[in-house]
């Protein structure tokens, strides 16, 4: 099965923790997804899904698809954090969690790990309904478990070794 990736455009977060919350959309939301559509062009109707988020909403709606939302597209699921700004939230809870993002679970929140898995299985049953080509607009953390998995990279690695820019579309088989 062959995925087309597409990460929402940019918001004006800077300094918060955020993946569940939906801080606004930046000014340049406009432009950047009228790249998203150039670089969609060529694209054969395929079903789309989509994270319920606003940011994944809007940008579905500029593309003038009509995707199914689904909850195993959100980005990791912060907690306690979500919304807040880093600086906000204590040096030790922060750092600990830096140094095992993979496994470490912020309060009333997710792992990496556990966000993974539901991606997984999100994946999984694309598969068992054997489509063809599907295209996802979702975040950062749903992009980079399934480029991990697809590649061979361990979760931990996926960030030094994946770059997943906001607007970026990636294809990949799955």
């Amino acid at each position: 099965m062959r995925l087309t990736l597409i990460r929402h455009t940019r918001v004006l977060a800077h300094g918060l923790c955020y993946g569940r919350s939906d801080p606004p959309l930046a000014e340049t939301f406009e432009q950047e997804a009228a790249v998203i559509k150039k670089k969609l062009e060529a694209l054969p109707d395929i079903p789309f899904y989509c994270s319920p988020t606003l940011r994944c909403h809007r940008l579905a709606e500029h593309l003038q698809f009509t995707p199914q939302h689904d909850e195993r597209l959100q980005e990791i699921n912060f907690g306690d954090w979500d919304g807040r700004p880093w600086l906000e939230i204590p040096r030790e809870h922060s750092e600990a969690w830096l140094s095992d993002f993979v496994n470490h679970v912020p309060p009333n929140g997710e792992s990496y790990l556990q966000l993974s898995q539901r991606v997984m299985g999100f994946l999984h049953e694309l598969a068992a309904q054997q489509h063809d080509h599907v295209g996802i607009i979702t975040h950062s953390g749903v992009i980079h478990s399934i480029l991990a998995h697809v590649r061979g990279i361990a979760l931990a690695q996926s960030y030094d070794k994946i770059s997943v820019e906001y607007g970026e579309v990636v294809h990949v088989e799955l």
